[in-house]
């Protein structure tokens, strides 16, 4: 049996780009975005509560006011109330609140909020507001709450306004909400004063997300960024969902298409954390997660199918929704928790654990946030701080997001300080076998080759000069050069290389080519020292010498690329060394451990063992390949090296 070892690196997609470097520009450019998003947010939110705060606390009474002395009329309830009252109705029965209409100015209006029902609002029998007025494009069960403005005329004065909501197949059980009465523009600026934080709250959750994306894609040219970008469309969707709960009047009224819309993103949150989570651990539990995403996937699905067969009405069915983010949360936070505060966590640098700990800490909150929101809003029909339009869950929100921010901002920027050390040792390394392949005894006897054969065959002498000089030219060119080569080109390199050693080996050397596929990209100076290997270390110790092969093929997603001799091969013992000094370069795996390896390697064994390590990680950094490396004392050493397609 031959001795193999075959050493494989998990893809790592974070080397896109190794001549990329980010900048203080880019780093600037960054915050500055950041700062102005927040500066934008405080400013709206500090705009609408001056306009609103002159007529603030005379809008406050006069609703008061306006808010008593309602009659109401549902079922066998008949009585006068005061808004905002709890009210239970039955399937497709209508809710009847009148008042007689106070003194009137010119531009008055009265402004209420409907809960998902239709509203019909009557001036003695005259119907002056009907909502949904836009044209119907979802379905009749599809019916938002927002706020409504019904104006009024002087005329109306003294009349008996109406306000009819119709509840739909299921009913309703909740509150309806106060009325206003005021002028219609100071009324706005009022709404607008009161659901301020709120809404401001929840469009600076849009706009992390937002950001978090953009980073993630300047982010994209040093790492995997994939996960981030999910990260992003999280907070996104979950900020759609909750700006459309903040009520701000924008609009005059609401769209059931924007409650739809961000219903689909409430509903898409689930299967983009599974989805986030996947990629996260994309080595850990792959099976289960991939599962529970199929299986919240199905779920969304057939919750979206019942409520338009059944035509259930979609705000009844938001906890549901609620549902599968609290479980899909759970299990984030569970596949967070070894590398966080577990044993596993022992195992990472401190940076990685940290900034697992600060991305845990911000889901728990989070998720808890959310939870209370949900316990006040559904459970004890709580009205005010704790329910899904107040405060509390868009705190968390924030919170999650912002902690989410810093831990992308630090583990980039700490990313792209990694990768530039690791373009330095790259260069370092480069530079390292182009100084060890042009050697003071390689050149003096190559010179001296060139010095006989002057005399003996000029030809010959002629040929080796043309060879030379290409194989110094190939090998100082690249030294700087980490975006890689074609494989023709490495060839080509390889073959005035072989001609060079053909000449002072004579007939023990034998080198056969078999290129199937050679336009593909190779790292600079990585397949010829291995060919050099084989000469000085397989065949040429050989007695009688022997046959270096050559070979690519496709195969696959990979373009293959064998380099085989029939030499001298080398015993286990030796195969362990080589295969441990390169695996050793497996040990820098930036944000994930603190040892680096010594890529410079003293002595003649080491500096063996270093060429070889140098080589793989360059193979590995640079154009993600697969390193196979075998061989068998006394019958050669093959080493294969798996480029991907892609």
């Amino acid at each position: 049996m031959d001795n193999k070892s075959k050493i494989t690196e998990t893809k790592n997609t974070n080397n896109k780009n190794m001549g990329a470097t980010i900048t203080l520009k880019d780093m600037v450019s960054v915050v500055a975005g950041i700062l102005i998003v927040i500066i934008t947010g405080l400013f709206i939110l500090l705009n609408f509560n001056s306009e609103g705060n002159d007529s603030n606390m005379a809008i406050e009474d006069r609703y008061k006011d306006f808010s008593l002395g309602w009659h109401l009329q549902v079922g066998d309830r008949d009585e006068f109330v005061n808004l905002p009252v709890e009210i239970h109705a039955e399937a497709n029965e209508a809710i009847y609140l009148s008042k007689t209409i106070p003194r009137l100015s010119q531009y008055y209006a009265v402004v209420t909020r409907n809960f998902h029902q239709e509203l019909t609002a009557y001036v003695d029998d005259m119907v002056i507001y009907q909502f949904p007025a836009e044209k119907k494009i979802l379905p009749d069960f599809i019916i938002t709450d927002d706020w409504n403005m019904i104006h009024l005329q002087e005329s109306m004065e003294g009349k008996l306004l109406t306000l009819k909501f119709q509840t739909g197949d299921y009913g309703f059980s909740g509150y309806i909400k106060p009325a206003y009465l005021g002028e219609d523009n100071s009324l706005i600026q009022y709404l607008r004063a009161s659901t301020a934080v709120s809404y401001g709250m929840a469009v600076s959750i849009l706009a992390l997300g937002i950001i978090f994306i953009v980073l993630s894609l300047i982010y994209s040219k040093y790492e995997d960024s994939r996960s981030q970008i999910i990260a992003g469309l999280m907070l996104a969707a979950i900020g759609i969902w909750v700006i459309n709960r903040s009520k701000m009047p924008i609009l005059l009224v609401g769209s059931s298409v924007k409650f739809y819309l961000a219903y689909i993103c409430l509903m898409l949150e689930p299967i983009l954390i599974m989805l986030y989570a996947g990629e996260k651990f994309k080595s850990k539990n792959r099976k289960v997660t991939h599962g529970l995403t199929i299986a919240f996937i199905v779920y969304v699905a057939v919750v979206l199918l019942a409520v338009h067969i059944l035509q259930y009405p979609l705000d009844q069915a938001v906890p549901l929704a609620y549902l599968a983010i609290f479980l899909s949360s759970v299990y984030l936070i569970r596949m967070l928790w070894p590398i966080s505060f577990g044993k596993e966590s022992d195992q990472l640098s401190a940076f990685l654990r940290h900034s697992n700990r600060i991305e845990i800490i911000a889901t728990i909150i989070m998720v808890g946030g959310v939870c209370l929101g949900i316990v006040f809003d559904f459970v004890l029909g709580s009205d005010r701080l704790w329910t899904d339009v107040g405060v509390l869950p868009k705190i968390s929100l924030n919170s999650y997001a912002i902690g989410q921010l810093i831990v992308h901002i630090y583990r980039g920027y700490h990313n792209v300080e990694q990768r530039e050390d690791l373009q330095g040792k790259l260069h370092d390394s480069q530079l390292e076998l182009m100084m060890g392949q042009i050697q003071p005894h390689f050149i003096f006897n190559t010179l001296s080759s060139i010095r006989t054969l002057v005399k003996v065959d000029p030809d010959t002498a002629y040929n080796m000069i043309y060879d030379f000089s290409n194989y110094l030219r190939a090998n100082v060119d690249n030294v700087t050069n980490l975006a890689g080569i074609s494989f023709a080109s490495e060839v080509e390199h390889i073959k005035s290389y072989v001609n060079i050693e053909r000449v002072r080996f004579g007939d023990r050397l034998n080198v056969e080519y078999d290129i199937k596929v050679s336009e593909f990209t190779v790292p600079p100076l990585s397949i010829q020292p291995l060919v050099e290997n084989a000469i000085k270390h397989g065949v040429v110790k050989k007695i009688g010498g022997g046959t270096v092969w050559l070979r690519s093929y496709a195969e696959g997603n990979y373009n293959v690329v064998e380099v085989e001799d029939n030499g001298v091969g080398f015993t286990p013992e030796r195969l362990e060394e080589i295969t441990k000094s390169m695996t050793e370069a497996d040990d820098f795996k930036y944000m994930e451990t603190d040892a680096q390896p010594n890529l410079t390697g003293n002595g003649s064994e080491n500096h063996k063992s270093s060429g070889m390590r140098n080589i793989y990680l360059r193979l590995r950094e640079m154009a993600n390949a697969e390193f196979e490396f075998s061989s068998q004392e006394g019958q050669g050493t093959k080493v294969r090296i798996l480029f991907p397609i892609s």
